[in-house]
């Protein structure tokens, strides 16, 4: 049996601050882990099929990787 995600569809798809076709940017909660780690503590990645917005899934479950380079704390300034 699988846990549900820790954010319900609403509360993950009102935190989206931007989408378009390549890129996705997240508010993503303060706590909560990006990807599963050896504690197995609730994470960003089982939040992925309520980010889909209807479309199919397009990878097999393979690696996925996060451009985490741009994560600041909220209101700090992003590098030029």
């Amino acid at each position: 049996m699988t846990r549900p995600p820790p954010l319900t569809v609403e509360q993950i798809q009102a935190r989206v601050l931007h989408r378009d076709g390549l890129i996705l940017v997240i508010d993503k909660p303060a706590g909560l882990a990006v990807h599963a780690g050896p504690s197995k503590a609730p994470n960003l990645e089982e939040c992925f099929d309520a980010l889909r917005f209807g479309l199919e899934r397009w990878f097999d479950g393979g690696d996925v990787r996060f451009d985490t380079s741009l994560i600041r704390a909220s209101g700090a300034p992003l590098p030029q």
